[in-house]
């Protein structure tokens, strides 16, 4: 076999050894089985491995006359425009009905009911709404009547995640799972690592604004997410 010879000139070779460490992280808090999945991360920022990931369960909202029949009543009822959706608020019909010719009852697309707003029964009068969605009632020229009244459609979010802040309407501010790695999402929603269940360092998760580590704690555990807190080895005294 012949050999190819490295020539050195002015700079001889010299021999020489290197050595890298490995420094984890410390994000993983156990030996509890890790699962992970792969989902679409948003928000418009970069976000660091470790983040509390909430899902956006919601999106937007829309107003229609009672899908039963056309209302006697021909006031309005318009949805705020910039927070239709409010903090708690499911995917599905919310209804609005007139019990007396005072006041209207909002229910849940459960069929829970989530409040009462009295109205005066004069064109031109309002009553505000605001229990998980938000909009602003208005007599008309003919006022509404027993039986009268709106359903309002709440659209289900795409299976999205996000920094949980607790400040957020969407379903998102709510621990729901811890990010894998790094992800840039300041050009638009990227598809990234979340855990969905394990043992991790309470230490090294970053909690977005408002969300405490408590509040945190108690939400991930629902998802089979628990966050410990490391105790020192060093001798105390």
């Amino acid at each position: 076999m012949v050999l190819t010879a490295t020539p050195y000139t002015n700079n001889p070779f010299q021999p020489g050894a290197t050595q890298d460490a490995f420094m984890p992280d410390q994000l993983i808090g156990g030996d509890m089985k890790i699962v992970t999945d792969t989902k679409l991360i948003t928000g418009g920022a970069y976000y660091r491995r470790g983040t509390v990931l909430g899902r956006i369960n919601t999106a937007g909202a829309t107003s229609a006359v009672k899908a039963s029949g056309a209302n006697t009543g021909n006031g309005t009822f318009v949805l705020d425009p910039t927070t239709p959706v409010l903090a708690n608020a499911d995917a599905g019909t919310y209804t609005l009905r007139f019990t007396t010719a005072t006041n209207v009852r909002l229910t849940d697309p459960r069929g829970r009911v989530l409040g009462d707003f009295a109205i005066t029964a004069t064109a031109g009068q309002t009553a505000t709404v605001a229990d998980q969605i938000k909009g602003v009632l208005t007599e008309g020229s003919t006022v509404f009547v027993v039986g009268d009244g709106f359903d309002v459609t709440v659209a289900a979010g795409v299976d999205t995640y996000t920094m949980a802040i607790s400040t957020a309407v969407d379903g998102s501010a709510t621990p729901f799972a811890i990010l894998v790695d790094d992800v840039d999402t300041t050009g638009g929603a990227v598809m990234g690592g979340i855990y969905q269940m394990g043992e991790f360092n309470a230490n090294a998760v970053i909690l977005g604004a408002g969300i405490t580590l408590a509040g945190a704690k108690t939400a991930l555990a629902v998802q089979n997410i628990y966050l410990k807190t490391p105790i020192s080895a060093v001798d105390p005294s």
